[in-house]
């Protein structure tokens, strides 16, 4: 209990922090959230603005700037508005020959997880040997994944067949932490790959996570889910590198 309220606290923070209440640092290797000092310092005059919208439509604004005489500043901020997409299998130029794999009718495939990700290595070229350990961030970083055409930072946590059932935050790693651990890695794109459902928890979880490091680093963060049938769907397309 107390665990799945620290997970509902995470994710209740992520929020606040994504509409610019609170803001989030790092404190060492956790996450911490203190006030937003702009919405503290006037958190009263926004609340009356709310109550009054006549009084909110004459505010100036980046958007709408007024002057009453002299000329008009504009200070802009930082911003705050999270830049997150979720990102498919199908949409991944790496992975492009899934395309040809329909994911109806397929069943879905086992293999070991260190096979899977040699796998995943051998589609994008990736040398190097990646060894699983308690600490770790993620199971695969690598600069080789093109996607639009581009290179782009990406890394993998892989959950292998070892796991059963639906994918919940309490079979994230030890601590439940493996989503924020993941993305403490120094990557742009995300991607969590599992042999079965991966459940709505997970999903707000990787969302959550997404949002706050969009915040923290001010860039876009893309991430991908991959669940048991395009795990399948990737393995049936690219079946001599899995092989």
């Amino acid at each position: 209990m107390i665990r799945q309220d620290l997970e509902a606290l995470y994710q209740e923070a992520a929020k606040l922090s994504g509409n610019g209440i609170i803001q989030a640092f790092r404190a060492g290797k956790e996450t911490s959230y203190q006030k937003d000092l702009f919405y503290s310092t006037n958190r009263s005059t926004i609340l009356r603005l709310v109550k009054n919208p006549k009084s909110l439509q004459k505010l100036p604004t980046k958007t709408q700037p007024r002057q009453s005489g002299g000329s008009t500043v504009i200070i802009r901020g930082i911003e705050r508005k999270p830049r997150i997409k979720e990102i498919y299998i199908d949409d991944i130029d790496s992975f492009k020959a899934v395309k040809k794999v329909a994911a109806t009718g397929i069943q879905n495939s086992r293999i070991s997880e260190k096979r899977f990700k040699r796998g995943i290595q051998k589609i994008l070229e990736q040398p190097g040997k990646f060894k699983d350990w308690g600490g770790e961030k993620g199971d695969l970083l690598t600069s080789r994944l093109r996607y639009k055409g581009s290179r782009i930072p990406t890394v993998f946590a892989f959950k292998g067949p070892g796991t059963r059932g639906t994918l919940t935050p309490k079979k994230m790693g030890k601590n439940g932490d493996q989503v924020q651990r993941l993305f403490e890695s120094a990557a742009s794109f995300f991607i969590l790959q599992y042999w079965a459902e991966i459940g709505e928890r997970v999903r707000e979880q990787v969302v959550g996570w997404a949002t706050l490091t969009s915040i923290q680093l001010q860039k876009k963060i893309l991430f991908s889910l991959i669940d048991g049938k395009d795990t399948s769907r990737l393995i049936q397309a690219y079946s001599r590198q899995f092989s």
